[in-house]
């Protein structure tokens, strides 16, 4: 779930809309944007303006993978290592912001 979740609040979309790479985070990545797909279908219909690409865009999978292996107990210079393309304190600042979301 905090993989998932990760999702929510990780910002600095690098992934470009790239499936995670672990198989078993790709399925409730597909899920993710299903029901954002939905949300934004209902915005949208509700009158409210919204660039329907740019909304799904937002989710990223990036730190889906870094997210689950720091839960699953992973020292932090594997979990850097799994990333070449973020920045350790941009690490750090996303776990803390997803540790704020779930408590």
């Amino acid at each position: 779930m905090a993989a998932v979740l990760s999702c929510l609040i990780y910002t600095d979309n690098k992934s470009e809309g790239e499936a995670p790479k672990d198989e078993q985070l790709a399925e409730p990545f597909k899920k993710l944007l299903e029901v954002a797909n939905k949300v934004a279908t209902v915005m949208m219909e509700s009158n409210i303006e919204l660039n329907k690409e740019e909304y799904l865009q937002k989710y990223a999978p990036d730190m889906m993978e870094i997210t689950l292996r720091w839960c699953q107990g992973a020292k932090f210079t594997e979990i850097c290592e799994l990333s070449d393309n973020i920045y350790e304190g941009t690490i750090i600042r996303a776990l803390r912001r997803l540790d704020e979301l779930i408590s």
